[in-house]
């Protein structure tokens, strides 16, 4: 059944945390804030070159970064320069978190908020009923608790129960065994190395009488034969 689990999320925020490093062609935190460093220091000297503005790269940092420390001015350059740590710039924003602010921090900020995000996906699908997941990776619409099922006055869609042992369609009745637009389509899970994925679907007909027929029908890897038998492609 589809779901966002905490191994997901832990992939997934290995994934961001290196992306966001890979981005700037550093492996570490450490490589990083040389990389800021050796730019603010860069920029500095350029500005002094012009002879009309500060004399020297402290100057320049108090003007510019409020501070002279090289390594806050880092930090506060990647802030404004990447559109990742602009997550977390409001943390840094004043007080003593702006005066000490180092590249490190702001990484560490950045993983931390990363992962914060990761673990709410978690919680909001771990919060989905397992009868509205196991409607999607069905194929399912308009699922719902078969305790929402009024049989006097009945809703089109599909109920589960809550074991998920029974599930009620409600549907159109066909007008023939052949009325696909009054079928309901179906799929079949399976589980792969690449996640949840449809093995089989069809499309299921009732007609008024009570007769079901199957409308299309698509299995992956395998074909219908002249006789109507299904075989490996």
């Amino acid at each position: 059944m589809p779901s966002y689990t905490a191994e997901e999320a832990a992939e997934a925020t290995r994934e961001a945390q290196q992306a966001f490093l890979r981005r700037f062609e550093v492996s570490s935190a450490q490589e990083l804030e040389q990389q800021m460093i050796n730019k603010v220091t860069d920029q500095a000297n350029r500005e002094i070159t012009k002879g009309w503005g500060p004399q020297t790269v402290p100057e320049y940092l108090k003007e510019h970064w409020e501070t002279t420390d090289v390594k806050v001015a880092a930090a506060h350059y990647l802030l404004d320069l990447s559109t990742e740590a602009t997550r977390v710039q409001s943390q840094f924003s004043s007080g003593e978190a702006k005066a000490t602010a180092t590249v490190e921090k702001v990484v560490q900020a950045l993983n931390a908020d990363i992962e914060q995000e990761q673990q709410g996906k978690v919680d909001e699908a771990a919060a989905v009923p397992l009868w509205e997941r196991m409607a999607g990776s069905l194929g399912l619409d308009d699922a719902r608790s078969k305790g929402e099922l009024n049989e006097a006055d009945p809703e089109e869609g599909s109920y589960f129960s809550e074991d998920l042992t029974q599930v009620t369609l409600v549907q159109d009745c066909a007008a023939s065994a052949t009325d696909d637009d009054s079928a309901s389509d179906l799929r079949f899970p399976t589980s792969t190395d690449d996640g949840i994925e449809t093995f089989a679907e069809f499309g299921l007909a009732v007609m008024k009488s009570g007769e079901l027929s199957i409308t299309q029908s698509e299995v992956e890897g395998f074909m219908l034969d002249s006789n109507g038998d299904w075989i490996a492609r």
